[in-house]
């Protein structure tokens, strides 16, 4: 054979030939919808991209497919020759006068890790034969991939950080805003003296400055409150205004905290969902539904009674804070008891099963 090409195209032809005389010839593969040329790969030699088998079943392919110029395009109805190779791990066999040299050249060569790539080995292999072999389609490839797996980490301090929101947006501090108001009106009915209004102003933004600290500025967009809650001095429009209009958009703050908080819920079952799916028998899938509602129920009914209790009393955001840290670490310590107890008491009792959730989930 000949090799003065590239290295590339000398251990193609080398592996090419080693794999011909051990282990038959080529047969025919007609390109069916769906299929690209790293699904084949995978299914086909068990290959995964980004490794030394993928890049010499890759190599192979091409050179029993001399027409194939560029091996990521591929057309439906298409007829490849693929060499049955060993489908298991291994691979393919070398001839001994390969080059080492030119043979550590092309193994170097292959894709390195995706900055993104889950480092689960389960999950590279689960998913291997959907990578694209594109550099451009990675990126969009791998977000979720690495999103999923990381999203655990993820949710613990946006969902602390949702139920602090809430908190410190709710009711009791929003009443503070709204005294201001109520004040003015008193003042302008001459119930207040003008000192007195003055007075009862300052005390309830010092006290809600001190509530949100470090927040203040974060909800009012960079403003502090007592540069926001003044009264509106424009003809036609109500002098407390501002005031109901600052009041009311805390209020939605609160509302966007609760939601964010549901929709963070909702995709821990979904990622619970999706585990699921990938588990190995009844007793996993068992285990990760009860530890999934058990911690979502919990976080519920604690964060439900926080903010039941807290409806009329104003909250600090060192208190907001602990509250939420908290009421998230019960939430986890709530699944994962639920899961034990269930190990204990419960295995005998196939929960996912019996509720569907096994074939939702599949």
């Amino acid at each position: 054979m000949q090799s003065q090409i590239n290295v590339a195209s000398d251990v193609s032809e080398q592996l090419a030939l080693a794999a011909l005389q051990g282990y038959g010839t080529p047969v025919l593969y007609k390109v069916r919808p769906g299929d690209r040329v790293s699904r084949i790969l995978h299914n086909y030699y068990g290959a995964l991209p980004g490794t030394a088998r993928y890049r010499e079943a890759e190599l192979t392919l091409r050179y029993f497919n001399p027409a194939l110029a560029n091996p990521d395009y591929i057309v439906i109805g298409q007829t490849l020759k693929l060499l049955p190779l060993p489908p298991g791990g291994g691979s393919c066999p070398i001839p001994a006068d390969v080059d080492p040299v030119q043979l550590n050249a092309f193994r170097a060569a292959r894709p390195p890790r995706h900055y993104l790539e889950p480092a689960s080995p389960n999950y590279v292999e689960r998913i291997g034969q959907h990578i694209p072999l594109d550099p451009a389609e990675r990126d969009a490839f791998f977000a979720p991939a690495w999103l999923e797996e990381n999203y655990r980490w993820l949710a613990q301090p946006a969902g602390v950080g949702a139920s602090a929101l809430g908190l410190l947006t709710g009711p009791g501090n929003v009443a503070l805003v709204r005294e201001v108001g109520t004040a003015y009106d008193l003042y302008k009915r001459g119930v207040l003296t003008k000192g007195q209004y003055d007075y009862r102003r300052r005390t309830a933004l010092q006290t809600f400055s001190r509530n949100v600290g470090p927040m203040e500025r974060l909800l009012f967009k960079g403003q502090t409150a007592n540069e926001v809650v003044r009264i509106s001095r424009l003809l036609g429009i109500p002098a407390t205004h501002r005031i109901e209009a600052t009041a009311a958009r805390l209020g939605q703050m609160a509302r966007y905290a609760t939601r964010g908080g549901v929709v963070l819920a909702g995709a821990g079952l979904y990622m619970a969902c999706r585990e699921m799916g990938r588990a190995s028998g009844a007793q996993e899938k068992n285990e990760i539904m009860v530890e999934a509602v058990g911690s979502t129920a919990v976080g519920a009914a604690l964060s439900l009674g926080v903010a039941i209790a807290l409806t009329t009393t104003p909250v600090g955001w060192g208190v907001a804070l602990v509250l939420a840290a908290g009421t998230a670490v019960a939430s986890y310590g709530g699944g994962v008891g639920l899961r034990v107890a269930y190990d204990r008491w419960g295995q005998k009792v196939d929960f996912a099963d019996r509720l569907e959730v096994s074939r939702l989930c599949s």
